[in-house]
């Protein structure tokens, strides 16, 4: 039997074992992202793939579940939210919660940046994984009744 009639699953395992030999980066690993502007475009399609909608003008009139993120383009000019702002209204608007997400590709944080991750309003994520990981943390609590 030879390498290309080997199961895929088997052939992932026997290239990461090699690429782990030679010191090289994993090539079924997700590779870093590089920037963070692809960061955020990741971000903002795994939201969209999740039901939440940019707010927009134009979709406050089209869509209405509630759930909406806002994403601040130019931080640096407006240093009171972090990257991405999230908003589940869908049980009203006395049951509305909100996450604000600060997204970095090894980047330093500002000092109004430190402030609302240090003072838990707002949560950090260097990767993909991390943004699921606290994206799915806060979806999880409101499920079960969380206030954040």
């Amino acid at each position: 039997m030879n390498y290309d009639d080997l199961n895929p699953k088997v052939k992932a395992m026997v290239d990461s074992a090699k690429a782990k030999e030679q010191g090289k980066l994993d090539p079924h690993e997700p590779k870093p992202l590089e920037n963070e502007a692809d960061f955020q475009r990741q971000a903002e399609a795994y939201l969209e793939l999740c039901g939440f909608r940019r707010r927009t003008p134009r979709e406050i009139q089209r869509h209405h579940s509630g759930l909406w993120y806002v994403h601040i383009v130019k931080a640096k000019r407006n240093p009171i939210l972090l990257d991405l702002l999230l908003i589940d209204s869908s049980k009203g608007i006395y049951g509305a919660r909100c996450l604000e997400i600060e997204l970095k590709v090894g980047a330093i944080l500002s000092v109004e940046q430190k402030c609302l991750v240090t003072r838990s309003e707002g949560v950090l994520a260097y990767s993909m994984d991390e943004f699921k990981a606290e994206f799915l943390k806060w979806r999880t609590a409101i499920k079960k009744g969380g206030n954040k």
